[in-house]
């Protein structure tokens, strides 16, 4: 059985990064890795790669939950709906996006603009887009 495994695997970085800052110390979060100061940053990129198995934790709850069978049982039912209606929002986040751009660089005084590239535009439109009212 994988299950066992996944679960050791989810909690085996947080042991293992116990170890390495008894070890090395904390690590500098400012340092770069790669350099002489960096200490110990490739392990914690591994590391936090591996945390990633903590999600996958969450589907065993799925053939214990009738409600969450129910719900992605919808999800999946609606998955084309779900698709058009995110295509859609990032077709209005692209264009939104770049067309703040374009204007704040066109009416941007003395090159102070808070819109550097498209894609903090791009973010500025997602925010607008899904905030609703605060």
């Amino acid at each position: 059985q994988i299950l066992p495994w996944l679960d050791l695997l989810s909690i085996l970085p947080f042991y293992m990064e116990l170890t390495i800052m008894a070890y090395h110390g904390p690590q500098d979060p400012n340092a770069v890795s790669g350099t002489e100061d960096s200490g110990t940053g490739g392990w914690y990129v591994v590391l936090r790669v591996c945390r990633v198995f903590r999600v996958i934790r969450v589907f065993k709850l799925a053939r214990r939950s009738e409600n969450l069978l129910i719900l992605l049982k919808a999800v999946g039912n609606t998955s084309t709906e779900l698709f058009v209606l995110f295509v859609m929002v990032f077709m209005v986040v692209l264009m939104f996006g770049s067309i703040m751009y374009t204007v704040e660089q066109t009416t941007a005084t003395e090159g102070k603009t808070q819109f550097t590239s498209i894609m903090n535009g791009c973010w500025w439109s997602v925010i607008t887009v899904t905030t609703v009212g605060y």
